[in-house]
């Protein structure tokens, strides 16, 4: 059996100071078999320029004509796109470690009843030194979990991996 192709989706809306780096650490990923979709959201800081000039076959750029005022627009232009069996999410302002991909993909391909799955992940700050793990001690709710997660969320969407059937099954985001 191949490796699973993964889709990663990133919207971008003037991030310029932080999108170079949030690309770059995808580009670093240890599991290879992936497309980085960047939909830029009509920036105008230069975000686009940022990412067009890291030229890797992996990427792909897409630049919106006109700023949609939503994150879910350019998420949901990326997921259009996307060709992988997994989708996972990145914000242009955060960073993924190496293994990241890797792991998920692994976890994913022994669960094959497993649809979602999301990691912890840590506050950095803008030198990218660990400050804390977001909701650090809380243990996030395990099975069907619907209503506690409508409580309190404590998954971060740059953790987020989910198989592209069930994302294309559910619909896009809200716009």
């Amino acid at each position: 059996m191949s490796e699973p192709w993964v889709s990663v989706i990133i919207g971008v809306y003037n991030k310029a100071p932080h999108v170079e780096a949030c690309v770059r650490s995808v580009l670093a990923q240890t599991y290879g078999r992936f497309e980085a979709l960047v939909v830029d959201d009509a920036s105008t800081d230069g975000s686009a320029d940022r990412v067009a000039a890291l030229q890797d076959p992996r990427l792909r750029l897409v630049r919106r004509p006109q700023n949609s005022g939503l994150p879910a627009v350019p998420r949901n232009e990326a997921m259009r796109l996307a060709q992988g069996e997994f989708l996972a999410f990145l914000d242009s302002d955060d960073l993924w470690r190496p293994e990241k991909l890797a792991r998920q993909v692994a976890y994913m391909q022994a669960h094959p009843d497993i649809q979602l799955c999301h990691s912890r992940c840590l506050v950095i700050d803008a030198d990218g030194r660990e400050l804390h793990e977001r909701h650090a001690g809380v243990r996030p709710p395990e099975g069907d979990c619907l209503l506690p997660l409508l409580e309190h969320c404590w998954i971060s969407i740059s953790t987020v991996m989910v198989r592209k059937m069930l994302a294309d099954r559910i619909g896009p985001f809200d716009e």
